[in-house]
């Protein structure tokens, strides 16, 4: 049986941890939009590849921005 998607919204975010490992990754803690408390944690390599993505994702919004 192939994994379903699991779809969260977050609705805050209030922590985040890093480890001093640059193996390790990281945690982040938010709250997702029915109440519950959620914990992900990132590997160091999809740590990352997220930090990649909110790169390109701010560098897409200030060209969108500045046309403005």
């Amino acid at each position: 049986m192939p994994d379903s998607i699991v779809r969260l919204k977050f609705v805050d975010l209030f922590e985040m941890a890093l480890s001093m490992d640059l193996l390790e990754g990281a945690v982040i803690k938010g709250r997702v939009s029915d109440g519950s408390e959620i914990e992900v944690q990132f590997s160091a390599r999809a740590l990352a590849k997220l930090e990649s993505f909110l790169v390109h994702a701010n560098v897409e919004q200030a060209k969108h921005h500045s046309s403005h």
